[in-house]
C-alpha cells in the first residue's frame, strides 16, 4: 500500500460549509505515493461536530475509491484546528491512506 502526503491533500483546495456547532469541508489534491510510483487524486470529506461530551470535538474523515468507503476518525482535543494528526483511511483490512492531517485557517476559509 502506498503512503500519501496528507498535508498536500489537505491543504489542496477546500470548500467549506459551516453550521451551528459543526463543519464540512471536502478537499481534492493529487498526492505523491512514498515509493515513487504515480500520483494518485484524492478527495476527502471531513465531517468535525462536537463530541458527546460537550467539550472535545469529533473529526471524521471519508473518501470513497472504486466505490469503497473509506474513514477515519480523530477526537481533537486540542480546543483549535488539528495538527499533524495521523490517521489511516480504512475499509475492513483495506487501507486507502496512511499519513497526517491539518487543518489551517487562510484567510476567512479554512484550508
Amino acid at each position: 500500500m502506498k503512503a500519501l502526503l496528507v498535508a498536500a491533500s489537505i491543504l489542496g483546495s477546500a470548500h467549506f460549509a459551516d453550521a451551528r456547532d459543526h463543519m464540512e469541508l471536502v478537499c481534492s489534491a493529487v498526492a505523491n505515493s512514498k515509493d515513487g510510483g504515480d500520483k494518485i487524486p484524492l478527495f476527502i470529506h471531513m465531517f468535525e461536530s462536537r463530541a458527546s461530551d460537550g467539550v472535545n470535538r469529533d473529526e471524521m474523515l471519508s473518501t470513497i475509491y472504486q466505490g469503497v468507503l473509506f474513514q477515519a476518525t480523530h477526537v481533537n482535543k486540542t480546543g483549535g484546528f488539528s495538527s499533524k494528526v495521523k490517521i489511516t483511511l480504512v475499509n475492513g483490512k483495506s487501507v486507502r491512506f496512511r499519513g497526517t492531517y491539518s487543518l489551517v485557517q487562510k484567510g476567512d476559509g479554512t484550508r
